[in-house]
């Protein structure tokens, strides 16, 4: 794994490199990514799983754009106001908070319950059930 990942840093460094060679500067739309995707997995490499998830989630928002474009296009049609950066902003924030509610509380709620509900056998019954072989 670690040979990749260097691999992958090499070659991505080698393209950068000559990005910066034939248009004579490095624009930030082409490093930043570059630097992202590899930054991800230096933390996925060295960190603790909670970095996944992290990642997934970041990758989810970024295409919260898309949603908030085709809610603007509806409203801007259905009531000829425009779309305001405070009405997207409000939209990011239900979408953001609907996404803590369904990924985040959802499932501690449920493993709460799963727990609960449960009907573990009492100590003094474990011992004298189990079968002997």
């Amino acid at each position: 794994m670690t040979a990749v990942a260097a691999a992958s840093a090499l070659a991505g460094l080698a393209g950068l490199r000559r990005v910066r060679r034939l248009e004579g500067r490095l624009p930030a739309r082409v490093w930043l990514p570059w630097l992202t995707v590899h930054s991800w997995y230096f933390l996925f490499y060295h960190g603790e799983i909670y970095w996944v998830q992290l990642a997934q989630m970041s990758h989810a928002v970024q295409y919260l754009i898309f949603p908030a474009r085709v809610q603007a296009n509806r409203e801007e049609r259905g009531s000829g106001k425009a779309w305001t950066g405070r009405r997207a902003a409000a939209y990011a924030g239900m979408m953001l908070v609907l996404g803590a509610f369904a990924f985040w509380l959802l499932p501690l709620i449920a493993d709460f319950l799963a727990a609960r509900l449960s009907n573990p056998l009492p100590a003094d019954t474990r011992a004298s059930s189990s079968p002997t072989f």
